[in-house]
C-alpha cells in the first residue's frame, strides 16, 4: 500500500483517455482540504494521453482529501478539464527524536 504524507514529493499522473499531443499547455488543479485552489503546471507524458507533475517538499503541505482536476489549453480558444479525482495526503507520525546522551 502507497500512502503519500504531508511534505512528500511524487510524481501526480492523470489520465485523460484522449490524445494531448496537438494541445500547448497543460496544468493540474488542485483543491487543498481547506478550500485553497490553485494550479501545477503539468508536462506532457510519453503516453500522450496523460500529464504529470513532480511535487515539491512544500506542496503537499495539509493532510486530508485533495481534489485534483486535469486542465489542457490550446492557446486561448479551446480548454478542456479532466475528471475530478479525489486524493488523500496523510499526516505523519511525529515523534521526539530520544537523546542518545
Amino acid at each position: 500500500m502507497n500512502e503519500t504524507f504531508v511534505g512528500n514529493t511524487i510524481r501526480i499522473r492523470l489520465n485523460t483517455s484522449i490524445d494531448l499531443s496537438t494541445y500547448s499547455d497543460y496544468g493540474i488543479k488542485y483543491k487543498k482540504p481547506d478550500g485553497t485552489t490553485g494550479v501545477w503546471v503539468a508536462t506532457l507524458d510519453s503516453n500522450v494521453k496523460r500529464i504529470y507533475y513532480d511535487t515539491a517538499i512544500a506542496d503537499l503541505d495539509q493532510a486530508g482529501v485533495w481534489v485534483l482536476q486535469a486542465e489542457v489549453l490550446d492557446g486561448a480558444t479551446v480548454v478542456l478539464n479532466g475528471k475530478m479525482v479525489n486524493f488523500t495526503v496523510y499526516e505523519p507520525i511525529t515523534l521526539a527524536v530520544p537523546d542518545p546522551a
